[in-house]
């Protein structure tokens, strides 16, 4: 059986996971940091908007310092930040095309549709 070799940067963010668990609040900041950070490349490949992606990687973060409790792997971290922020930006891209869905651009409106402003006289 092959043994599997566990990269250095995944131990430490496993300990700063074991660290976080027992309230060490700079293994908080260490783990927020990198979430957003990792959130942000994948984020922004996703929504093609770095504005939107820098939102989503701050949401990110905020909900993996919450659930963190859930992580049964903290080997597992870096996945698990990916599979929130896939989650994130589909939400997000989602909630765009809603907004667009139900927005008509005002040149598209036909003359009479338009809103008349108070005191105007009225075409009819």
């Amino acid at each position: 059986m092959r043994a599997v070799t566990i990269r250095p940067e995944t131990r430490a963010l496993a300990d700063d996971v074991s660290r976080f668990r027992r309230g060490d609040s700079d293994a908080s900041e260490r783990l927020a940091r990198t979430a957003s950070r990792l959130a942000l490349r994948t984020a922004a490949a996703i929504v093609g908007n770095r504005e939107e992606a820098g939102d989503i990687s701050q949401d990110v973060a905020v909900d993996v310092l919450r659930s963190l409790h859930r992580l049964r792997e903290p080997e597992a971290f870096e996945g698990w930040v990916h599979r929130i922020t896939v989650r994130h930006a589909l939400r997000s891209l989602r909630r765009r095309r809603a907004t667009n869905a139900r927005e008509t651009p005002l040149a598209l409106l036909a003359e009479l549709d338009e809103p008349t402003t108070a005191g105007a006289t009225d075409p009819s």
